[in-house]
């Protein structure tokens, strides 16, 4: 599984063992952007996607839905005076996200 930001959005691909399967992530609706940058991906137990992104000093995590591919956002850091340097994004055993930030004045946050 890889994660990319281009110009537009936040693609993800996927191997299935046969063929790559892409998606972008895409909110209907939300104050949430779906662009970014520092991309982090990984799966729950039940192989659903999360995806951490910066946009600026912000910090969003998204995960995609198994049941229909919809996408659905939350801000974790709003703004602030520093920028995001690089995210890692993981599950825990009971299915809990938990993401680490390392912002430009070296800081590490959680």
């Amino acid at each position: 599984m890889v994660g990319w930001s281009d110009q537009n959005a936040i693609r993800v691909a996927a191997y299935d063992g046969l063929v790559w399967n892409y998606d972008t992530v895409d909110f209907t609706t939300g104050p949430v952007p779906d662009m970014g940058s520092y991309v982090s991906l990984a799966t729950d137990s039940a192989d659903s996607i999360g995806v951490a992104y910066a946009n600026g000093s912000s910090v969003f995590f998204a995960m995609r839905s198994p049941y229909g591919g919809t996408w659905s956002g939350a801000s974790v850091r709003a703004g602030g005076p520093t920028q995001v340097r690089h995210l890692a994004l993981a599950f825990g055993p009971n299915d809990e996200p938990g993401l680490s930030i390392l912002f430009g004045t070296g800081d590490l946050g959680f």
